[in-house]
């Protein structure tokens, strides 16, 4: 086993301040409209993933991941947000589209996108019914 004695002073040290909790309603069932309000390019430590934020017309935020080992993905979600160019790497795409999303927004203009939110309801091994809502993000023509 690991010697974890080197952490002890610091563990001892640190103090944890009590946050402000947050509770998040499900969103019904149904379609949405949102707009893109930050992309960029994030690593949490497992490797670079692709963040957009988004804000529903409601109010609600919430925010789309996307690891880059998942690169198909990375293509879908860059043709949902309606950028199609094929002739530009993705190292050169990447920082167009975020400069694009922020102009877009500076100028009031934000990217729109559909949302399709479904909940899904199950059972876990307990058999307590237990509720997942999904989110399915599309491209939106204007």
């Amino acid at each position: 086993m690991t010697d974890l004695t080197k952490y002890d002073e610091q563990f001892k040290t640190i103090v944890i301040e009590e946050t402000e909790k947050k509770e998040y309603k499900n969103l019904e069932d149904g379609d949405y409209i949102a707009y893109l309000t930050s992309l960029e390019v994030k690593d949490y430590g497992h490797g670079d993933t692709l963040v957009w934020d988004f804000q529903i017309e409601n109010g609600r935020k919430d925010k789309k991941f996307t690891s880059f080992d998942k690169i198909q993905q990375i293509k879908k979600d860059f043709e949902i947000l309606g950028w199609k160019d094929d002739s530009a790497p993705l190292s050169e795409l990447l920082p167009g589209m975020s400069n694009y999303v922020k102009e877009c927004i500076e100028t009031k203009n934000p990217v729109k996108i559909k949302l399709n939110y479904s909940t899904k309801s199950w059972k876990n091994n307990e058999g307590q019914n237990k509720e997942t809502q999904y989110k399915n993000i599309k491209g939106l023509a204007d």
